[in-house]
């Protein structure tokens, strides 16, 4: 299964689980036990395979299989929540259904988790281009310009990142490398991009004007593991 076809499936999947669990949790005095303790083996050879699959460096299925575990983690809660069931299973199925709180702020660091770092690792995310400023994928699920790459200008500051700028678009493939060449406060950056294929074009000077909204806010980051 190629990276495109993980956003999709994990949102659906996670929305999904959550939806479950609440109905589960209507309905889970009506669920047999031997049922629940049946999807509880289920949830456990979920992480298994995913163990298995990360073990032989099948990164992709290991991703799948450990989403898939961590949202029937979410089912789970709902069925055993209300039932009479041993403390510290509530309390760990109970931790799936806490990274809600966390999705609704912060949706692509869940994602992350769930998927152990695969929706992160997109080609060229971020590249650095001085004074803690980075050119990074911009990614946009409503566009008409897809077979174009879009990047957008971050500022990073302590353990987090403000959008500078939107909406940038280079004339040829992806970024290689990048320089910020001028920042104009209230008006834009100038960003030079290196690009991968030189055959074509080595490179390409952008203007991207400044964002203007005081909404685009600061957006929380998670430290990368060294």
């Amino acid at each position: 299964m190629n990276q495109p076809l993980i956003f999709p499936i994990l949102i659906i999947a996670y929305i999904l689980s959550l939806v479950l669990c609440i109905v589960s949790a209507s309905v889970s005095k009506k669920i047999n036990s031997t049922v629940i303790r049946l999807i509880i083996v289920f949830h456990l050879i979920l992480i298994l395979t995913s163990l298995l699959f990360n073990f032989t460096g099948s990164k992709i299925n290991a991703a799948v299989f450990f989403a898939f575990y961590f949202c029937s983690g979410n089912i789970l809660f709902g069925m055993v929540s209300r039932r009479v069931f041993p403390l510290p299973a509530k309390i760990y199925f109970g931790i799936f259904v806490l990274s809600f709180p966390v999705f609704l702020f912060s949706p692509s660091m869940v994602l992350s988790v769930i998927s152990l770092g695969e929706f992160k690792k997109d080609f060229n995310s971020k590249v650095p281009l001085g004074n803690s400023y980075f050119l990074e994928k911009q990614e946009s699920m409503f566009t008409d310009r897809s077979f174009v790459m879009q990047y957008k200008v971050i500022k990073r500051i302590g353990y987090f990142n403000k959008t500078i700028a939107r909406d940038l678009y280079f004339s040829a493939s992806a970024v290689d490398s990048a320089k910020l060449l001028d920042v104009q406060e209230g008006n834009g950056v100038y960003v030079r991009g290196y690009f991968l294929n030189k055959k074509i074009q080595d490179s390409a000077d952008v203007f991207a004007p400044e964002i203007k909204n005081a909404r685009d806010t600061l957006i929380q980051i998670k430290k990368h593991k060294k």
